[in-house]
């Protein structure tokens, strides 16, 4: 799916070590987009400086530009190389986005050019070193002999960014965006890296990317972790990512909260609600009050406020609610109920059709359920004649 359109004016670094680069919204809708470098090889991403801010609102259609700008780093290989801009929306849950074309550069080997006046310390030179000779062999070899130890290479994992893991409220069975944790290996060693999630509520919680595993975490180079709150249940959550590596110093653990709220639903029994007259001498005109039943078919708790018909004139004047006890009741997830009694009335033979609005707390209230009447000559037995017929659910 393409969401961003990405081009560039050249297709190299320009001799400021600057690049300029179009980003455009494609996708039909209002998009939040977040801009990094992907690299090619050993360059580390912290090479490159983005012109803040990194992270912008796009609506739809609209364009913003992004400047890059190369930063030799301390220690890099030379030679050719390449990168590209990516940008993502982190609110989506698979943070769609899309790169540019690959931009290329080089990084020259630097060469130490000869002190111009190394010919007159020469002399001195040569006194030093046979002072150092004589140093070394009292060292090795002299009562003051001692044994270097050898160098100990060691990792160092450290957590050098993480998005709010605060992930405030989210409905259950949805997912919030998800959170990057950005780990560096500052260290002297390669090491594995294991990302695991834990805490009374760690089934709350997913790892929706983890480029940490798999390889070990090379010197000087990051991954990401990257965490998103998809709750089963309501109520307050918390949870933590821990880290281990198997060589060196693991960074501190990372804890996750979030609320997680739930949702309501209406449920009708039955729909439609059918109200029958049959008669045969004399005329019927009433039938006797049935009840629509409403449940809590949801997962939150719902309350109802009232109830009214709606429908052309003539069909209102047929139907009368005489009894509601659902007016300022609140029904518990799952099990909560109440009843709706209506009437039916017909002076004459014909059939009509009206809307009960249910008015409750939901985002999508009025609930409605549809409440049909029918008259008519029916040459049954009087036991019979005044009866309602609850269709097949």
């Amino acid at each position: 799916m393409s969401t961003f359109r990405i081009t560039s004016t050249t297709t190299r670094l320009d001799q400021n070590g600057k690049v300029s680069f179009t980003v455009t919204n494609t996708s039909g809708a209002n998009l939040r987009g977040r801009a990094s470098i992907k690299t090619d090889d050993g360059v580390s991403p912290d090479a490159f400086d983005i012109a803040p801010p990194k992270e912008r609102d796009f609506p739809v259609d609209s364009t913003e530009e992004f400047a890059v700008t190369f930063k030799k780093p301390k220690v890099a290989p030379a030679g050719d190389h390449k990168f590209q801009l990516l940008v993502v929306d982190p609110r989506l849950t698979d943070e769609l986005g899309n790169a540019s074309n690959w931009i290329g550069y080089t990084i020259l080997e630097e060469k130490t050019k000869p002190f111009p006046i190394l010919w007159l310390i020469i002399p001195a030179a040569v006194l030093v070193v046979a002072a150092i000779g004589v140093g070394a062999w009292s060292f090795l070899y002299g009562p003051w002999h001692k044994v270097v130890p050898p160098v100990v290479k060691v990792a160092n994992v450290q957590v050098v960014h993480h998005d709010p893991t605060e992930f405030g409220t989210v409905q259950v069975n949805s997912s919030s965006p998800s959170s990057v944790i950005q780990l560096h290996n500052s260290g002297t060693k390669d090491t594995s890296v294991t990302a695991a999630l834990a805490g009374t509520d760690m089934g709350d919680f997913h790892i929706t990317v983890n480029s940490c595993a798999g390889t070990p975490l090379a010197v000087n180079q990051d991954c990401e972790i990257h965490v998103a709150f998809t709750p089963n249940s309501e109520g307050v959550k918390s949870a933590h990512v821990d880290f281990s590596v198997d060589s060196g110093t693991a960074p501190s653990e990372i804890i996750l909260s979030g609320t997680a709220q739930g949702v309501s639903a209406v449920c009708f029994s039955p729909q439609p609600l059918s109200l029958y007259i049959y008669y045969t001498s004399p005329p019927l005109t009433t039938v006797a009050p049935v009840p629509v039943t409403i449940t809590n078919c949801g997962t939150a708790q719902l309350t109802i406020h009232s109830a009214t018909f709606v429908g052309d004139s003539y069909s209102l004047m047929r139907f009368t609610i005489t009894n509601n006890q659902c007016t300022n009741q609140t029904l518990q997830a799952h099990v909560g109920t109440c009843q709706i009694w209506v009437g039916f009335n017909a002076p004459l033979d014909g059939h009509w059709t009206v809307t009960l609005n249910v008015f409750d707390d939901t985002a999508n209230s009025p609930h409605q359920v549809t409440v049909e009447g029918t008259r008519k000559y029916s040459p049954c037995l009087p036991r019979y004649c005044i009866k309602y017929v609850q269709p097949s659910l």
